[in-house]
């Protein structure tokens, strides 16, 4: 049980270790740009979330556009293809024409 306690304690300790470096990084960019961020580490962390879910927004809006401009580029080209069709057989029947 009591080695049991002391893993435990220790992942802990290693969590702590590797976060605290982490708390040491926000808190010298919060006291680098204090007014931006007001002095807070939690006014830091929001502004990463807000740009992270515009980030987000943006690509899905992105990947929106791609597919609406790919089903566009789809229905030209086979307008394109119809036209130039039509136009063949106009052609073909303007010859035939011609001939008789």
């Amino acid at each position: 049980m009591l080695a049991e306690e002391e893993k435990v304690k220790s992942l802990e300790m290693k969590k702590i270790a590797l976060t605290s470096q982490y708390k040491s990084f926000l808190e010298a960019v919060v006291q680098e740009c204090e007014e931006d961020f007001e002095g807070d580490i939690e006014v830091l962390m929001n502004r990463h979330r807000t740009l992270e879910a515009g980030n987000q927004e943006l690509h899905q809006e992105n990947s929106d556009r791609t597919r609406r401009l790919d089903s566009l580029r789809e229905k030209c080209m086979r307008v394109q293809t119809e036209l130039q069709n039509q136009h063949l057989m106009n052609s073909r029947d303007l010859h035939n024409c011609q001939q008789t």
